[in-house]
């Protein structure tokens, strides 16, 4: 008899173990449907995640990535973590990565220095005119790592948010593609 009560006892304490995630996530999802910090469309940033809001359930809320994967994020994740919603900003982050030559930016003319900062500010003035992208927001073109065929940048910009954000970055990359060429640079393919 005792060790039935050690049983039931023990097996009481597993299932409420297990179902503290449950009632986390549950909670979650009735804080979000009380005080929805998004809604389906929305594009978020949470806990190292950036996507557009699919789902919005109960127990868990589904992001569509940029790289067109999903993510099911438990409701729980948003009771201590931070979100930001691009959306209700008016504005939303782009970043874009991308490799130029390393034969584009050695020449007997110039210094690297000289070429790469020339570069970065064909790319800025280039992205300056793209009519999305919000001129009192920083905006930078960084030289972040070799590559095996070249030097690899990251650019940052804001763009304000508009039905579209494909056309919005595609707007963004050609301005980046023109800036890299009126530096009289080519960017790297991996087979090269």
């Amino acid at each position: 008899m005792e060790s039935a009560f050690a049983f039931s006892g023990a097996s009481g304490i597993a299932v409420g173990l297990a179902a503290q995630d449950l009632v986390k996530s549950l909670l979650g999802g009735v804080v979000i449907a009380c005080r929805p910090p998004f809604k389906p469309g929305d594009h978020v940033q949470t806990g190292g995640f950036t996507g557009f809001v699919q789902e919005i359930g109960w127990l868990n809320t589904v992001l569509a990535l940029d790289d067109e994967s999903s993510v099911h994020i438990p409701n729980s994740h948003f009771l201590g973590n931070s979100i930001v919603n691009w959306d209700r900003c008016g504005y939303r982050f782009f970043e874009e990565t991308f490799v130029i030559r390393y034969q584009e930016l050695t020449s007997d003319e110039e210094a690297p220095s000289v070429t790469i900062k020339r570069v970065q500010n064909e790319i800025l003035h280039k992205i300056d005119a793209v009519e999305t992208v919000v001129q009192f927001k920083p905006k930078h073109v960084q030289p972040i790592s070799f590559a095996c065929t070249g030097l690899t940048f990251k650019v940052t910009c804001f763009a304000t948010s508009t039905s579209n954000p494909g056309q919005e970055n595609g707007s963004i990359i050609t301005a980046i593609m023109d800036g890299i060429h009126s530096a009289g640079a080519r960017m790297s393919t991996h087979t090269e």
